[in-house]
C-alpha cells in the first residue's frame, strides 16, 4: 500500500551505515486531483564490508519505486505503479574456500483502479506484469570436506488480474467476492556437481558424487475465486463466512484444484470484552518459480493444506491498558517434502553442502498459546508477551521437531518521547531452537589401520541454547527554517550476545600428521550499531 499523499510537497534524503535513500511525494493537479511518489534507495554495505572486513565480499542491492495517481472524478481512482529492485551479490568465506555470486533482478508493474460505484458497492482491479531473473555462480571447495560448483539460471514472468468487489446489501449483510486470474512462464537452467569425501558420504543419503543438468520451461495459469458473507446476527455477534477456489494448470498434481472453507465468529462478552473464534482450511500450492531443481526436483509436488483454529479473548482493564490470550492450531496433511541444512543453515550454496537433508513428514502440527498485556500513558506506551508453542514433523511414525519450534519465548519492548527525543526498545528470548549434530567414531581395523564412521543424532533431537536480543533505538529532531532534521542511532542486539545458530565441521592436519574433524561453533550477528540522519522538507 502507497502513503497517504499529503496535501503539499515532502521529500526526504536520509543516509545511514547499511543504506542511503531519497522520496519525494505530494500531489498536482489544479484541483489536486493527482497524486505522485518516487523512492529510491541504494545499500552501504558494500562500503562497510571494504572498510571492515574486504575478503567477505561485496553485497550491494538497489531499488526504486514510482507512482502516479489521478483521482478520475469523485467516485474512481487510477494508479499506476513501477517496482524496480537489483541484488548484486559476491560473497566469500573467511574460513576455507567457499564462495559465491548471485545477480537477481526484479520489475513489476500494475495499474490499480478503485471504484466506488455506489453508497453500497465498490471495486478494486489490479493489472500487473513481473519479470523476474535469478543468476548464481557457485564453488565451495571445503579441504577434506566437498568439492562444490553450481552454476544457475532462472527467469520468470506473470501477466496478472485481481479484482474484489464489497457488497453492503443492508444493515446486517455484508458480502465480498473476488478473482484472481495469472498467467506464468519459467524457465529453469540448472547445472550442479558435487563430490563428498569420506566419512561425510556416510550421512543423511548424501551421494560420494553427483551431478546434475537440468533444463525446464514450465508454464501455465493459476485461477481463484473468493465469496466471503458476513452476518451481524445481533448488537453481540459477527458470523463471517468464506469459499475460496483455486486451481493451477501448470502442476500435474491429481489434486490441482481446491476448495477452503473458512468461518469466523466475534462475540462481545460486554464493553470491554471480545472474543474472536475462527476455523478454516488453507491450500498452499507451489508458485511456478518454486520448483526446487536445486535439490533434483523436476516436478511440482502436490498442494499441501493446513486446518486452521484460534481462538482469542481480548480485555480492556482500562482505556489505556489491555490483556489477550489466544490458542491457535494448525494440523498439516501431507505437507510439501522441504530441504534443509540440519548443521549450518547460514551458507552460500545450500544445496551443495553435507548437510542436505530431505524432509517428507506424512503430516505435521502446530499449537500455542500466547498471552500479552499492552498499555500506554501520555508519551509512553509499552507490551510484553509470553508464548508456549509446538511444532513439529511426523516422519516415519517418529514425531520430529520443526527447525523453528521454540516451546517459549517472551517479548518485551517500550516506547516514549522525552522532549525532542524518541526512545524505544525491545528484548526478546526463547528456548534454544533444534539441531541435529555429527557422531564421529574411530575403529581400529585388524590390519592395525583405522577407519572414520559418521552418523548423526536424529533430526533435531537436541537444542541449541537459548537466544536472547536486545535492540535499542534512539532519535532526535531539529527544527530547521521549513525543514527538519532527524539523527538516529539503532542498535541490534545490544548486549552482545553470542547466539549460536550452527555447527561447521571442517579437517584439519592433527599433530601427528593424520586427520582430524573439528566442529565450529557459528552464531548469529554480534552487537550491530548504525548511525543515520533524515531531512524532511
Amino acid at each position: 500500500d502507497m502513503r497517504e499523499p499529503p496535501d503539499s510537497r515532502e521529500t526526504e534524503l536520509g543516509v545511514s551505515f547499511f543504506n542511503a535513500w531519497a522520496l519525494s511525494t505530494g500531489r498536482f493537479g489544479s484541483t489536486n486531483n493527482g497524486d505522485w511518489l518516487v523512492s529510491v534507495r541504494r545499500s552501504n554495505l558494500d562500503l562497510v564490508s571494504r572498510a571492515v572486513n574486504p575478503d567477505r565480499g561485496s553485497p550491494r542491492f538497489f531499488d526504486t519505486l514510482t507512482h502516479l495517481g489521478w483521482q478520475w472524478h469523485e467516485h474512481s481512482y487510477i494508479s499506476a505503479n513501477y517496482l524496480y529492485s537489483y541484488d548484486d551479490l559476491d560473497l566469500a568465506q573467511e574460513d576455507d574456500s567457499e564462495e559465491a555470486k548471485a545477480r537477481y533482478r526484479n520489475r513489476i508493474a500494475w495499474l490499480k483502479m478503485d471504484t466506488q460505484w455506489s453508497p453500497k458497492v465498490s471495486s478494486s482491479t489490479v493489472v500487473s506484469a513481473t519479470d523476474i531473473a535469478n543468476r548464481r555462480s557457485g564453488q565451495s571447495d571445503l579441504p577434506g570436506v566437498l568439492v562444490g560448483a553450481v552454476d544457475d539460471s532462472r527467469d520468470f514472468s506473470s501477466y496478472a488480474l485481481t479484482q474484489d468487489w464489497d457488497f453492503e446489501l443492508n444493515n446486517v449483510w455484508t458480502l465480498k467476492a473476488g478473482l484472481d486470474i495469472k498467467f506464468l512462464n519459467a524457465d529453469y537452467d540448472y547445472e550442479s556437481a558435487l563430490q563428498i569425501f569420506s566419512p561425510f558420504d556416510q550421512i543423511l543419503d548424501n551421494e560420494s558424487s553427483l551431478q546434475r543438468d537440468i533444463v525446464l520451461s514450465p508454464t501455465g495459469e493459476q485461477f481463484a475465486t473468493y465469496v466471503e458473507a458476513r452476518w451481524q446476527a445481533t448488537d453481540k455477534l459477527i458470523l463471517d463466512l468464506g469459499l475460496r477456489w483455486d486451481r493451477q494448470t501448470y502442476s500435474v498434481s491429481i489434486n490441482n484444484e481446491q476448495r477452503s472453507p473458512r468461518f469466523n465468529a466475534l462475540y462481545r462478552l460486554g464493553d470491554d470484552t471480545e472474543l474472536r473464534v475462527g476455523i478454516g482450511r488453507f491450500y498452499q500450492a507451489q508458485e511456478i518459480n518454486e520448483l526446487q531443481v536445486s535439490d533434483g526436483s523436476t516436478s511440482f509436488f502436490a498442494p499441501q493444506f493446513a486446518d486452521h483454529g484460534v481462538a482469542s479473548i481480548v480485555h480492556h482493564l482500562t482505556p489505556k491498558l489491555s490483556l489477550r490470550a489466544e490458542y491457535y492450531r494448525k494440523d498439516y496433511d501431507r505437507p510439501m517434502p522441504r530441504f534443509e541444512n540440519v548443521f549450518n543453515s547460514l551458507v552460500i550454496i545450500p544445496e551443495l553442502q553435507i548437510d542436505r537433508a530431505r524432509v517428507e513428514a506424512k503430516n505435521a502440527f502446530v499449537k500455542g498459546v500466547e498471552l500479552t498485556i499492552a498499555g500506554s500513558d501520555d508519551n509512553l506506551s509499552w507490551w510484553a508477551s509470553y508464548v508456549w508453542s509446538s511444532t513439529e514433523d511426523k516422519v516415519n511414525g517418529r514425531d520430529e521437531k520443526r527447525s523453528w519450534d521454540q516451546t517459549h519465548s517472551t517479548s518485551a519492548g517500550v516506547s516514549g518521547q522525552w522532549r525532542n527525543w524518541d526512545i524505544s526498545a525491545a528484548g526478546s528470548w526463547h528456548s534454544g531452537w533444534p539441531k541435529t549434530e555429527l557422531l564421529i567414531e574411530t575403529i581400529d581395523l585388524p590390519n592395525g589401520a583405522s577407519e572414520i564412521i559418521a552418523t548423526t543424532t536424529p533430526r533435531n533431537s537436541s537444542n541449541y541454547e537459548d537466544f536472547y536480543s536486545l535492540d535499542i533505538r534512539a532519535s532526535r529532531t531539529f527544527q530547521l527554517a521549513n525543514s527538519e532534521l532527524e539523527a538516529f542511532l539503532e542498535v541490534s542486539n545490544a548486549s552482545d550476545r553470542q547466539n549460536q545458530c550452527c555447527t561447521r565441521y571442517t579437517v584439519k592436519t592433527s599433530g601427528n600428521g593424520g586427520s582430524e574433524i573439528r566442529a565450529n561453533k557459528e552464531y548469529w550477528l554480534p552487537l550491530l550499531p548504525s548511525l543515520g540522519v533524515v531531512w524532511r522538507f
